[in-house]
């Protein structure tokens, strides 16, 4: 971890320390996207439209979070819980506490961030979602634990570990194994701490023998080479200290045995000398008459040697023991120290991995709380994607992330008379594009009336709708999604409705915003995007790379999109499109998606799933209800993707035109 975007991943980035800065005044761009949102907050509001006013007062909550004014951020959240209270939406309500708390954690307020995580897990309760609920116990808990009111989330930990092994919640659990662990280690309870880390430790490879890794599986793995890394260096140790001790015995061994051989030698010499001296004084008998006085000199001087040969020879036997010993206790004083040496470098290395396990844990959670809120923040921005059958009936949205937040992204805007005569009024000061794109342009504006809704039940002439694919997934692919966001309700928003000139203008604005002219940034997106004309029952396309599938009399058609990205590198002049009109003179059903499913590998080969599989499947399901459709096409991914890893993000979207109905 993650841990998104200009608009997302920086709040929770850079948000520390935001209640003791200095007002950062609005940009001018920013300034104008404030006072746009309030005037439809009041224009909604004024209409009852309490669901679309309320979503743009959390977009005027989310920018001053993004230019982190947040006590206005906090003052604009609390002003969407009444309308929220009005249509009896707890699960929005929950998760306006929620970034209230957080705004407060991350200004190390943990008063009013223990206030409103619980605020939220009051509402949770409410709601009635287990999995919410023990979500908001364990945010809960983490605050309380800053506080170091250990008891107290050990408590609510507890509470969260019982509803998670009821409702088999895995990976919560996780994280509730990590902080009971840490808690009860601060508590100096050893033995808890030692069994719930147990139990992480248990759990993180459980969930890795099923292959769950969202946004944890690098650090696991990481995690588990340290641990086995610090096993072989202990085993290492052990065997040295061993090898040691053997050797220390074997020189005792060797001691002995020199002892013992000296002792031996010592006792033969005296035999012999016994003997030597039996048989002298036989010859001194014998010539003891002869020689008496002679044998006796002699006598006593060889005696005199025998006793001088014994003392030197006990005297250099002492020495070698002496000296044996001298190097036996110095040999053992150095392996006391080396062991002693050792036992303090292990308890050491211990103590270090220890601090450092706690603090990559603790900042594993905050990376996870901040990704898990962009995510929220990046359905708050987007629309629901229930919402699209409210202009076009007969629709759906199949939307599968690869990660927490998407690359790939929906987009859809009804366009009325007001602003396509806007377009008009302000042609003149368009600087971008010439007299001749102008003319085009205005042509592809005209129309003439409200007609037709039985034909699309929209109060506008057109309606635009599109599926894009930005550069990568995950967080960076999210950041893309909110720049093409913007950029496609800024060029709507000016009158621009050829889908054509849309995707010129697209292309501009990225490689304007990304600084592509001069930077090496190449980042880009692929996307399809329709108009659908009211009045003159026509859907007009035009494709970055994508394309377009649609279905009339059992008859499948593929119109290819251009062959050039949104953004990235550009070496011609000019990049334009081609835009090609579809007539709906009778029942037709189109599709537009990005390659996340197209390139999904899997079935008996492992290979991809390919167009011409994914044409098929749609012929065959293109009669059934468009609700139906979505789960054909859902249940046909996963049977396809069977063991495999999904390798992309999904986006699918299906719409059905030319009958009465819509």
């Amino acid at each position: 971890m993650k841990k998104s975007l200009i608009i997302l991943f920086s709040l929770f980035l850079f948000q520390i320390d935001c209640f003791s800065q200095s007002p950062i005044p609005l940009s001018d761009a920013d300034q104008e996207k404030l006072e746009k949102y309030e005037e439809m907050v009041t224009y909604y509001a004024s209409h009852g439209e309490y669901t679309n006013a309320v979503a743009h007062l959390n977009k005027i909550a989310f920018l001053y979070w993004d230019n982190q004014r947040t006590d206005l951020a906090i003052q604009y959240f609390h002003e969407t819980i009444p309308y929220y209270q009005r249509i009896n939406d707890l699960d929005n309500i929950r998760k306006v506490y929620s970034n209230i708390a957080l705004i407060y954690l991350d200004s190390e307020d943990l008063i009013n961030a223990h206030k409103f995580f619980r605020k939220s897990l009051q509402v949770r309760r409410e709601f009635g979602n287990t999995l919410v609920i023990s979500s908001g116990l364990v945010d809960l808990a983490y605050v309380i634990g800053l506080k170091g009111d250990y008891n107290e989330a050990i408590e609510y930990l507890l509470e969260a570990k019982d509803i998670c092994i009821d409702n088999n919640y895995q990976s919560l659990l996780l994280n509730i194994y990590s902080q009971l662990s840490r808690y009860y280690n601060n508590l100096g309870m050893v033995a808890k701490a030692n069994e719930y880390l147990q139990k992480y430790l248990t759990h993180k490879d459980f969930l890795a023998t099923r292959s769950i890794r969202e946004g944890y599986e690098e650090r696991e793995m990481q995690t588990q080479v340290e641990i086995r890394r610090t096993q072989l260096e202990k085993r290492a140790r052990e065997l040295e200290m061993q090898l040691q001790r053997r050797i220390y015995q074997e020189e005792q061994d060797s001691i002995r045995r020199i002892v013992q051989s000296k002792e031996d030698s010592l006792l033969l010499a005296q035999e012999r000398e016994r003997r030597i001296h039996q048989e002298m004084e036989s010859i001194e008998l014998d010539r003891e008459l002869q020689r008496a006085q002679l044998d006796k000199q002699e006598e006593r001087e060889r005696t005199q040697r025998v006793v001088m040969s014994y003392g030197i020879g006990v005297l250099i036997i002492g020495l070698i023991l002496l000296i044996i010993l001298y190097r036996n206790y110095i040999a053992k004083q150095r392996a006391n120290k080396k062991l002693e040496f050792i036992n303090k470098e292990i308890e050491n290395k211990s103590k270090q991995l220890q601090e450092a396990y706690y603090k990559i844990e603790d900042q594993n959670l905050k990376i996870t709380h901040s990704i898990n809120y962009a995510r929220e923040i990046q359905k708050a921005i987007f629309p629901p994607r229930d919402a699209l059958k409210n202009h076009i009936p007969e629709s759906f949205i199949f939307f599968k992330p690869l990660h927490v937040v998407s690359g790939d992204f929906y987009w859809f805007k009804e366009i009325g008379e007001k602003i396509e005569k806007k377009y008009d009024e302000k042609q003149h000061e368009k600087t971008v594009l010439t007299k001749k794109e102008g003319e085009n342009i205005k042509k592809d504006l005209i129309s003439s009336g409200n007609g037709n809704n039985d034909f699309l039940p929209i109060k506008g002439n057109k309606f635009i709708i599109s599926a894009v694919d930005c550069t990568g997934h995950g967080v960076p692919g999210a950041f893309m999604s909110m720049i093409g966001y913007n950029l496609l309700d800024e060029i709507t928003q000016n009158g621009i409705t050829s889908p054509d000139k849309i995707l010129t203008l697209l292309h501009k604005g990225v490689r304007r915003t990304l600084k592509q002219e001069d930077g090496k940034n190449r980042d880009g997106m692929d996307l399809s995007v329709c108009v659908i004309n009211k009045e003159n029952r026509t859907v007009q396309f035009s494709g970055a790379q994508n394309s377009i599938i649609y279905i009339q009399n059992g008859d499948i058609n593929v119109i290819k999109g251009d062959r050039m990205s949104i953004g990235g590198v550009q070496r011609e002049s000019e990049r334009n499109f081609t835009k090609s009109t579809i007539h709906v003179d009778k029942p037709t059903w189109f599709y537009i998606f990005s390659d996340g499913y197209i390139d999904q590998f899997g079935g008996p080969k492992n290979r991809k799933l390919l167009l011409k599989n994914f044409k098929s499947l749609l012929l065959d399901i293109h009669k059934e209800p468009m609700d139906i459709q979505e789960k054909l096409l859902k249940q046909n991914f996963f049977d396809w993707k069977q063991g495999e890893d999904q390798i992309d993000d999904v986006l699918v979207i299906g719409f059905k035109l030319g009958d009465n109905g819509g």
